[in-house]
């Protein structure tokens, strides 16, 4: 997610500027006003992610560098094969972070499915972007991505070591409370202990081999199906390729696509415009002539007297519909007539001989 666009701000808006986007869009999307809309719910709870990474400094300094608010390094490595791209560890259980904003006041915990979630670890999403050509948007392509992840380490099955003691800043609870002032009151805003890590505790001998941390980097080849039609900006999400936690539900692994501009074609949705020079003769003669589409290169014949800027439409020719069977966009090309710089002496002549036509007067 893009906690900027989500609030409707910018980098550089001040800490008041992002309270108060926060406040209009948590009061537009507040379960309470929109009962039973699971969408706006959707909403309510991205809002309270964004803000409670925009509104602390630290969480923003290493989201804006990093992409992470936790601020940690790229886990993927360089492309494998035909994949192209580098990732980042992003996001955790958006339910956590609405409890983290609104504590008791939680609206959600009388939905079932959000009883399931809360308490809940989830490992954080991957993130790894793909670029495309429009050959591979009009044929599909399978990629193959060289991925990090984070997975439970095997030498202590996760737990990061062993002789549990009591964490002194939870009391063993695993979670931390404290009283905070938002748009629909006061509430009890509850954290993870940021000292155990939820575990209430604290091991005394840490793991040799992961040294406490309880999980190590995994490398790994995804092989991934991307479909024809597919757009820039779209994502891709394959369950259990994120990152693991112990006790918890693993992360996915977000695959964004971006499409490469192409040097002949531009793309409008599912059509495709392409510009075709064609010459003056050309142009008064009419006549056929070779247009290069994505696939290959056709004849078309144009009519006698064709005005410079004028548009073909060859029907078919463009991109495939996203999950819309063989359909197609069309390819619109664009004539332009071109006039010649030099032109011999013989030329010239016949130019002016056809000047006295009153068919070449304006």
């Amino acid at each position: 997610m893009n906690y900027y666009n989500i609030l409707g701000v910018s980098k550089d808006s001040s800490e008041s500027e992002i309270k108060k986007a926060y406040r209009k869009k948590a009061l537009k999307y507040h379960p309470d006003k929109n009962p039973g809309d699971e969408k706006s719910e959707e909403m309510f709870k991205k809002v309270g992610e964004a803000y409670d990474v925009l509104s602390d400094p630290q969480k923003k300094s290493n989201y804006d560098n990093y992409g992470d608010p936790k601020g940690r390094s790229n886990p993927f490595g360089g492309a494998h094969g035909q994949g192209q791209g580098q990732g980042q560890g992003f996001g955790g259980d958006p339910f956590d972070i609405f409890t983290d904003m609104f504590g008791a006041g939680n609206p959600f915990t009388s939905d079932n499915r959000s009883r399931r979630s809360r308490g809940r670890k989830r490992g954080s999403d991957l993130r790894v972007n793909i670029t495309l050509t429009l050959k591979d948007v009009l044929n599909g392509v399978h990629k193959k991505i060289q991925i990090k992840r984070e997975v439970l380490c095997k030498s202590c099955n996760g737990e990061g070591g062993s002789n549990p003691r009591e964490c002194m800043k939870c009391k063993g609870k695993g979670k931390t409370q404290r009283r905070i002032q938002t748009v629909i009151g006061v509430q009890i805003m509850e954290n993870v202990c940021d000292n155990c890590d939820g575990t209430g505790s604290i091991n005394t001998n840490k793991c040799s081999s992961c040294g406490g941390m309880k999980v190590e980097i995994k490398e790994e080849v995804i092989e991934v199906d991307i479909p024809k039609g597919i757009e820039d900006g779209m994502a891709l999400e394959m369950a259990q390729k994120g990152n693991e936690v112990k006790g918890g539900i693993t992360g996915k692994l977000v695959i964004i696509i971006n499409v490469e501009e192409d040097p002949n074609f531009e793309r409008r949705g599912f059509d495709l415009l392409l510009d075709k020079d064609i010459s003056v003769v050309k142009a008064i003669m009419g006549g056929d002539i070779n247009i290069k589409t994505l696939e290959s290169t056709v004849k078309f014949n144009i009519d006698k007297g064709t005005q410079n800027g004028k548009t073909l439409r060859l029907r078919g020719k463009g991109l495939p519909y996203l999950n819309g069977g063989d359909r197609r966009g069309d390819l619109i090309v664009k004539l332009n007539v071109i006039i010649p710089k030099t032109l011999s002496d013989e030329e010239y002549s016949t130019i002016e001989s056809l000047s006295k036509s009153p068919n070449f007067e304006v």
